[in-house]
């Protein structure tokens, strides 16, 4: 079997204690200067190049959580292979209903979302 084609994805989120998510905010909108967006109460978006910045409010960390996404066309494939190499799936978040992905953990401890990309 072929290894699975693997591409980065084009969104980074940023899982921002609410204590520090109004300066996160200033930074990236007022001192680099980015284009911001706010999708909701506790969600903002930053155009960071051909890449989007979620900025995401959680009351429940202390320190800031970087989440990756990863694209390829084959999920179940891709999640074969992940887990005959012995990489860590988990429920970081519930995805939506019919949704085609998953996550997973990188060794280095980040979380990585792996999804088909129409998603």
């Amino acid at each position: 079997m072929d290894e699975p084609l693997f591409a980065g994805g084009e969104n980074i989120s940023l899982r921002v204690p609410d204590a520090l998510f109004e300066q996160a905010l200033d930074f990236y909108a007022r001192t680099l200067g980015l284009v911001t967006r706010r999708v909701d109460t506790d969600t903002y978006t930053v155009c960071y190049g051909p890449l989007v910045l979620w900025l995401d409010r959680c009351k429940d960390i202390d320190r800031c959580e970087v989440r990756l996404e990863l694209r390829t066309p084959d999920t179940k494939r891709a999640a074969t292979h992940l887990r005959q190499a012995g990489v860590e799936q988990l429920e970081a978040e519930p995805l939506p209903d019919g949704y085609d992905g998953f996550w997973m953990r990188s060794p280095l401890g980040e979380v990585v979302l792996v999804s088909a990309p129409s998603q």
